[in-house]
């Protein structure tokens, strides 16, 4: 998929075709670049190195998943020689990409309830519909939304404003709603480019900061807060309107 997405850069033929042979894409901004073989036998023992390209005409940042900040963008068109166990696999996520993650399931429908964290990176603007990532939802069990239609789909946009401080706006819109998630809220994950965040709303409306990670998750209402550590400002949203739009600032 390599060359499905960067069509136009001819980079991505470089080394011989060994970036082609050796890195995917999983969506259109999720890049991974495994660890294929071990190094050779060696005293001390050293992790394997491979050499992996970053598509031209973004930056990208190191996946993290939300455990550690995010370390500045590298530009496109760079090959970077990376380090590692074979235990770790090197992912890197374009800039401005909108990802959905939820908690692993052993098996479709094992958490009753397990909502979504969509994270959202610094970049560029995603304002439009061509640009939106497009997010499609069933219950991943039966053959409802084929037979009967039942499925949603929705779009999730997202902007930076800067007049003398900086807001980060991220709007979801339902386009198909004919289902309805288990799960009755969400979360948003603003990652980086906001230092100490002072203010979030959802509709024009303030939402409370409660503080932190536990206090987020039992909050029986909309809320956030700014995890200092990891310079992501995470928002909890229900999931009770067909269009609405979440500002940090």
């Amino acid at each position: 998929t390599l060359f499905l997405n960067e069509p136009n850069d001819p980079g991505v033929y470089g080394n011989n075709n060994y970036y082609i042979n050796s890195q995917f894409f999983v969506g259109g901004d999720f890049l991974v670049a495994p660890i294929l073989f071990q190094a050779e036998t060696a005293s001390p023992p050293i992790s394997p190195t491979r050499d992996l390209y970053l598509p031209a005409g973004s930056n990208w940042y190191a996946f993290q998943n939300n455990e550690a900040p995010l370390l500045g963008a590298v530009q496109g068109g760079t090959v970077i020689s990376y380090t590692a166990g074979l235990n770790l696999v090197p992912i890197y996520v374009r800039a401005g990409a909108i990802l959905p993650f939820q908690n692993l399931e052993q098996w479709v429908g094992e958490l009753p309830e397990n909502p979504l964290t969509i994270n959202c990176y610094p970049g560029p603007d995603r304002w439009t519909d061509a640009l939106a990532y497009q997010l499609y939802q069933d219950d991943g069990i039966t053959q409802n939304a084929e037979k009967n239609g039942e499925y949603r789909v929705s779009r999730i946009y997202q902007q930076t404003l800067t007049n003398g401080a900086t807001t980060r706006q991220i709007r979801i819109a339902r386009v198909t709603d004919n289902y309805t998630p288990p799960s009755p809220f969400n979360y948003i994950g603003i990652l980086g480019s906001i230092s100490s965040a002072t203010q979030v709303t959802r509709d024009n409306t303030v939402l409370p900061n409660v503080g932190d990670s536990d206090s987020l998750q039992s909050s029986p209402t909309d809320a956030w807060y700014w995890n200092q550590t990891l310079n992501i400002v995470f928002v909890k949203i229900y999931d009770n309107r067909s269009d609405t739009l979440v500002s940090a600032s």
